[in-house]
């Protein structure tokens, strides 16, 4: 008996010594492009079960692995997409999922926040073990997708936009590839030379001074290493580079000092997209301006991202002021757009609906004492939360943010509290009702009422 239980154990060791990780932690650099991965174990935890696997037992099939943190929304949201991937491909790939910022026991402990009650996590394989990973395949931000073919050889390492089904049937077809890289893996862009010679070597701008626009760069990934006002004493020239950034973000800053106050006093928006606020598009296609008007409706592609970002550089004289080169920028872009897409851009007066947070009166609330620290208290047996030194957008999304989300309106802060309060106001399951906000705010001689204000915008419109 004795004998066996050694040859069983000799037998386990044996088989441990072939498929444990070959990785020498101490000397191994990241993965690039067209390296070879190589040998590791991965613990895989699936249906509440963990199995240990070689990762050269997934030969012969392209392997997708998916990073992400529990702090990440688009991450948490794209867990079906990536189900739906692997059920469409069956057994032609595999897709791994991984968190190398997070153990499984915090993992589990903040998903039993409120907020996320109804998130539910992947049901594909989990990698557990992620030491290994973390040194092949570092990231900052996620969701990070990592793609290894069926001979071993790293394919793909960037942005999860990268992972749709075009590009999977492309790939598997033998067709060649673009992607957008992750931060790491981006070709660093040179801050110190020209947005021409980065793109092709040569320096276009043969004036002093020039504007530039064009397509997304890919090989820069996702809006890094833009230049904003660099001043250059020797040759007296003010320089912004803006690269890979969408329209609406590019005609954001030239406008900026124009931009209405109001946009910043919205407390609550009936759209996620709060990146859109102070912009109304009247156009048939918006994804040559944002990729935002996707979110919602189907998944966001790299080609997406791809279609929607530019780069645009503008060299002046040191002398000329900000707002005269804002406006320039802004005569660019108005141009480029007219050229590219056919439509105007210009700023007008709408009027939008919303629920109005007021005063009734000129009193104003104290400003909360310098040393009261700042905290959120919530006394149980009365159902409210004491706001201490806290600002009243805080005290309003946090008491009554959840009510005034159901009824997919915008609710706009018109009291003028630009400081600090102290305010009691009821927690989140009270609030029913209009007029239970209503009896909330009276004490502070607050109401709310249904308005319309009158707010400048940014407005796109096609022309024919």
């Amino acid at each position: 008996m004795k004998q066996y239980l050694v040859c069983l154990w000799l037998l386990f060791l044996t088989s441990q010594a072939f498929t444990q990780s070959t990785l020498n932690r101490d000397n191994q650099k990241p993965l690039k492009i067209d390296d070879q991965v190589p040998e590791i174990l991965l613990t895989l935890l699936q249906d509440g079960k963990t199995s240990a696997v070689p990762l050269s037992s997934f030969r012969g099939k392209l392997v997708i692995i998916d990073f992400w943190t529990s702090y990440c929304p688009i991450c948490l949201r794209s867990f079906d997409h990536m189900e739906e991937l692997q059920a469409t491909f069956k057994d032609s790939i595999v897709i791994l999922t991984a968190n190398i910022f997070e153990s499984q026991e915090k993992i589990g402990l903040r998903m039993q926040l409120p907020r996320l009650k109804d998130i539910r996590l992947s049901l594909l394989p989990e990698i557990i073990n992620t030491e290994d990973l973390a040194i092949l395949f570092p990231h900052l931000s996620v969701p990070y997708h990592v793609w290894i073919d069926q001979k071993g050889f790293v394919k793909l390492l960037g942005s999860g936009n990268n992972t749709h089904v075009q590009k999977i049937d492309d790939f598997l077809s033998g067709k060649p590839i673009t992607f957008i890289p992750g931060e790491l893996n981006a070709c660093a862009y040179d801050t110190k030379t020209t947005l021409f010679i980065n793109i092709d070597g040569k320096n276009g701008g043969k004036d002093a001074y020039y504007s530039h626009f064009t397509t997304f760069q890919r090989k820069y990934g996702m809006g890094l290493g833009s230049v904003i006002d660099y001043r250059d004493s020797a040759s007296q020239t003010i320089r912004s580079s803006f690269i890979n950034m969408e329209l609406i973000t590019l005609l954001q800053h030239c406008l900026k000092g124009q931009s209405d106050p109001i946009w910043g006093k919205i407390l609550i928006s009936p759209s996620p997209l709060r990146a859109l606020e102070g912009f109304t598009l009247q156009v048939k296609d918006s994804l040559p301006y944002t990729a935002l008007c996707l979110s919602g409706k189907r998944f966001i592609t790299d080609d997406d991202i791809a279609a929607s970002e530019y780069c645009y550089e503008q060299v002046a004289p040191l002398s000329m002021s900000d707002s005269l080169r804002l406006s320039y920028m802004f005569n660019d872009l108005r141009k480029e757009i007219r050229e590219r897409f056919d439509a105007e851009v210009t700023m007008q007066t709408i009027n939008l609906p919303a629920y109005s947070i007021i005063r009734k009166s000129p009193l104003k609330l104290p400003r909360s004492p310098l040393a009261a620290r700042r905290s959120i208290k919530k006394t149980e047996n009365k159902g409210t939360n004491q706001f201490i030194n806290q600002s009243l957008q805080t005290a309003i999304v946090t008491s009554m943010g959840y009510f005034f989300k159901q009824l997919n309106q915008y609710v706009v802060d018109l009291t003028g509290y630009t400081y600090d309060i102290d305010i009691e106001l009821p927690i989140e399951k009270n609030i029913k009702s209009i007029e239970d906000v209503r009896h909330a705010l009276s004490p502070y001689d607050m109401d709310v009422q249904w308005t319309t204000v009158k707010v400048r915008s940014i407005v796109i419109k096609d022309r024919h």
